[in-house]
């Protein structure tokens, strides 16, 4: 039976690094000042480490998958809060009632001096909001391809477009009447009845 492998303090920073950074060399440069790829594989070669690097990269995710659900939780209340919900409208006093997080809302708030009531407040954008969480949930990311392949005239070249229709456009857009069609001129023959 081969014996453990322990892991030096080194070694765990830089696994814990490997795992935050997400890429060896940064990880590497900062624990030993050094990107040589060696290190990386001999600390990996330990089967220790890598039990160790698969628990870092659990507790890695758990805590994102946190971050990211308290984040969505906070920007979806933010859109939910009416200025009722924290201010009495009759009283101009802010309620008792009101949880911490609904002030996230508010941006500030004047008060009167004499009554302690509000007299202004302003808010945060429910909007700017909203697209935030959309952006959060990777729904406004999209990337619409721009670029053109075609030239102009190769499209123009390969259109399905009559040169008829072409020419009437052409003439449309110049501000030139529409030709007249001729009439079709029908020849009469008058037959002679003496004939």
């Amino acid at each position: 039976m081969p014996p453990v492998q322990f892991l030096t303090e080194k070694e765990r920073k830089y696994l814990h690094r490997l795992a935050e950074y997400g890429d060896p060399h940064k990880a590497l440069k900062a624990v030993f000042s050094d990107t040589d790829m060696d290190i990386h594989y001999k600390i990996l070669e330990k089967p220790l480490a890598v039990k160790y690097y698969k628990k870092m990269i659990n507790r890695v995710d758990k805590e994102f998958d946190a971050a990211t659900g308290a984040t969505l939780k906070r920007l979806r209340t933010m859109t939910a809060i009416n200025l009722n919900d924290i201010i009495d409208i009759k009283t101009g006093q802010i309620r008792d009632d009101v949880p911490d997080e609904w002030f996230d809302v508010v941006k500030s708030v004047r008060y009167d001096s004499e009554t302690g009531a509000v007299t202004q407040i302003a808010t945060l954008d429910k909007l700017r909001t909203l697209e935030l969480m959309m952006k959060y949930q990777g729904l406004l990311n999209k990337k619409v391809d721009v670029n053109v392949s075609v030239s102009i005239a190769d499209h123009l070249r390969n259109a399905e477009v009559s040169d008829e229709d072409v020419d009437a456009l052409l003439a449309a857009s110049l501000g030139k009447p529409k030709e007249v069609e001729e009439e079709e001129v029908i020849d009469v023959v008058f037959k002679d009845e003496d004939a």
